[in-house]
């Protein structure tokens, strides 16, 4: 049976002997007789980097291979996940609100850093924030607990504004407002607000 233990803070030492390889601890003084020292190999961890069992024994092109092929799945899963996403907001804009969910959840499952997709899942959700039951659900509550920062910001109502961005205001409630400017907003679908005396 293999037993690999990895320790970051330390270096790891594969020992080559007559038996075959032994990891052992870089700072252990316990050397045996049957121990090889010229095939002896140090290896160290780069601070950041996952150990990924997968990769252990590829060879150099082989490795080269792996991270390639997962890269290019990745960025493919990528474009899935903002096809998925650009359909859930056309449901979204429809009105079909458990099609969105439906859309914007894959798009999710595709790519779980899509901000657009997260935040589109939670507008189909709770019907564009007219219903809240959603927020009531153990496992969605679970689920946003566990989406990006960003996500949160945005359901929580507290997300920042994009850079130059603009806020549409028009005053006194003016009947040329309702006549000429909602027809306009909606075309455009542009949100505003209109503030009342």
């Amino acid at each position: 049976m293999e037993e690999r233990i990895i320790d970051r803070e330390r270096e790891i030492k594969i020992k080559r002997k007559r038996e075959g390889d032994d990891a052992v601890d870089a700072l252990a003084a316990d050397e045996t007789e049957d121990e090889i020292p010229e095939e002896e190999l140090v290896l160290e961890f780069p601070e950041g980097e996952e150990y990924d069992e997968d990769l252990v024994g590829l060879t150099p092109s082989q490795l080269k291979e792996e991270l390639a092929r997962r890269e290019k799945a990745l960025s493919e899963a990528r474009e899935e996940s903002k096809k998925l996403a650009a359909l859930g907001e056309e449901k979204l804009a429809e009105g079909s609100y458990d099609e969105a969910e439906s859309l914007f959840g894959q798009a999710t499952v595709y790519d779980i850093e899509n901000a657009e997709a997260g935040k589109g899942l939670w507008r189909a959700r709770t019907k564009n924030f007219t219903d809240y039951e959603a927020f009531y659900r153990a496992e969605f509550a679970e689920e946003l607990s566990l989406a990006s920062e960003e996500v949160r910001a945005f359901v929580d109502g507290t997300h920042s504004l994009p850079a130059k961005s603009i806020v549409l205001t028009f005053d006194d409630g003016e009947q040329g407002f309702l006549d000429h400017g909602i027809p306009l907003l909606n075309e455009y679908e542009t949100p505003a607000t209109s503030f009342l005396i």
